[in-house]
């Protein structure tokens, strides 16, 4: 079984781990990790809906096909000066 490392910022920390490891089975879309993340903490819902996803250090889309070798982060929206 391979897994996927996620980072995990802001108030996402309140329900997941900063480090947030997901087991997968095989080769996934983005898109179905964030439903398992979603799955795993509904009350999470609304804030990872509003987050970027940034996949080795660019922001990706939801079909991006990821598998154990990325670096995944969730990076939810901030504001400040």
């Amino acid at each position: 079984m391979n897994s996927i490392k996620i980072d995990m910022y802001g108030g996402l920390k309140d329900f997941f781990d900063a480090e947030t490891i997901l087991p997968v089975y095989t080769i996934k879309k983005l898109s179905e990790v964030i439903a398992e993340l979603i799955s795993l903490q509904p009350d999470a819902e609304e804030l990872i809906s509003k987050c970027a996803i940034a996949i080795n250090g660019a922001i990706s889309r939801e079909d991006f096909l990821i598998s154990e070798i990325h670096e995944l982060a969730l990076l939810p929206p901030y504001s400040g000066g």
